[in-house]
């Protein structure tokens, strides 16, 4: 008897299980491929909190943002990140996680054009030429209302770099973007070669949202619960120890 009960006391450590979290493979500086790797602000983040998870290890795999979501209608992911908040739009998403970011939209001006403050969106911007990402309803309805009515004109550009290029150009007035979007394109592209040697400022903020992780309906396994839960203990940590704060500030500073 004492031999069993040595025996059996030897504690069982079972294998983690693998969970697989989808991405947005396009979605820079948030969540983006270069060269094949994996990279973004919500891969840090997973990755962080990976290490932190007890019984779990997770995969980080990134699609084209609107295959992602069919794969999640249909059941085929486990969970993707980082959509916002629709659970009209998107029933198929059943569970979101604690959020994990604010994503705020706001909109960047030459210094000449915020030598006086501009804090109220979009009437403050009237008169003034706006440049925005190709195929992007940044502005809001209020804005697109007013861009209608010529209030202010609308200038598109095929994505960030070339907008922000235009912009220290002297070409448009503004840019309206994602702030962390704009900041990270910038420190990235502070290699001299913009002919326009004034710097830009940002002016409003024009809305904000928060991305999370997203649990599909369709798709169940007998850890869900489980790891939902473990899931939102550890960012609650990582929030509360700043470790997300820095991970943001490593990409804008």
């Amino acid at each position: 008897m004492l031999f069993f009960w040595v025996f059996s006391s030897v504690p069982v450590f079972a294998e983690n299980t693998v969970v697989t979290l989808y991405g947005d493979n396009s979605y820079p500086p948030y969540s983006y491929e270069e060269d094949g790797a994996v990279k973004g602000i919500y891969p840090e983040i997973i990755r962080e909190a990976a290490a932190r998870l007890s019984g779990f290890s997770l995969e980080i795999r990134l699609r084209p943002w609107r295959r992602l979501l069919q794969m999640a209608e249909r059941g085929e992911a486990f969970a993707v990140f980082p959509p916002y908040y629709r659970p009209i739009e998107r029933e198929y998403l059943g569970r979101y996680s604690v959020p994990i970011l604010d994503e705020v939209t706001a909109v960047f001006c030459n210094n000449e054009v915020l030598a006086a403050p501009r804090p109220v969106w979009p009437d403050d911007y009237f008169g003034l030429k706006i440049g925005k990402n190709l195929s992007f309803s940044t502005g809001g309805p209020a804005f697109e209302q007013a861009a209608m009515e010529g209030k202010v004109r609308v200038e598109e550009g095929a994505g960030t770099k070339i907008n922000i290029r235009k912009l220290l150009e002297g070409r448009i007035d503004c840019y309206m973007n994602d702030r962390i979007a704009v900041l990270w394109t910038l420190k990235k592209q502070d290699d001299g070669q913009f002919r326009y040697s004034g710097k830009i400022n940002e002016g409003a903020t024009i809305r904000m949202e928060q991305g999370f992780v997203a649990y599909p309906i369709l798709y169940d396994a007998s850890y869900k619960q489980r790891f939902i839960k473990a899931f939102d203990e550890v960012i609650g940590s990582m929030k509360a120890d700043g470790t997300i704060t820095r991970i943001l500030q490593s990409y804008v500073q």
